[in-house]
């Protein structure tokens, strides 16, 4: 952030805080305090923000499938310019395994919310080359993804929580303790 930048924030903002409980069966209540800048409270009613909060879940999910089977959870790029390039292809790759998915949960009369996103995408990779066919075949190759995509569903997961865990296997080598330089010639002069 440059100086100008953080010059043209507040000094101070006001911050509303939220109490809700939250009660799921097989849990104990717990009380939230959820704090926000939308200080109208007619227009921002607190059940309203509270139940936002609590699908935020979904967005985790969808994170998640961005990171992990989409395999943007390591970015391979060195430069600025190409790591939002490799950002912006990774998003456009989502957009359209969503797209393909909300295009099946319509014509089956699906949840889309219920579909699988590591299927749809599985499924997607499997029919690729046939959806190059000619466009006589081409839609009946489409008509069938969809089908497929409108099977594979997951179950109802109203608030799973799952606690955050380092899913990167470590390497075997261990990490470098000093400058490149003094490391080469340490190697070199030992040869």
């Amino acid at each position: 952030m440059s100086q100008e930048e953080y010059e043209a924030y507040p000094n101070s903002i006001f911050v509303r805080h939220i109490k809700y409980r939250v009660e799921q069966k097989g849990f104990r209540t717990r009380e939230i305090i959820l704090a926000t800048t939308l200080i109208d409270a007619e227009t921002y009613q607190a059940e309203e923000l509270a139940h936002l909060y609590y699908r935020r879940w979904t967005v985790e999910l969808h994170i998640r499938s961005l990171k992990t089977q989409m395999q943007m959870d390591h970015l391979r790029c060195k430069s600025p310019q190409m790591v939002r390039k490799e950002i912006h292809c990774h998003m456009i790759g989502y957009n359209l395994v969503r797209s393909a998915m909300l295009a099946s949960a319509l014509r089956f009369n699906v949840c889309p919310t219920r579909l699988s996103f590591t299927g749809a995408m599985q499924a997607l990779e499997e029919y690729a080359a046939s959806l190059r066919l000619g466009a006589s075949r081409r839609n009946q190759q489409w008509d069938n993804l969809l089908e497929v995509i409108s099977e594979l569903t997951v179950g109802n997961r109203p608030g799973r929580q799952e606690k955050r865990e380092l899913k990167r296997r470590a390497k075997n080598y261990k990490l470098m303790q000093c400058p490149r330089n003094p490391n080469r010639n340490r190697y070199a002069t030992a040869a």
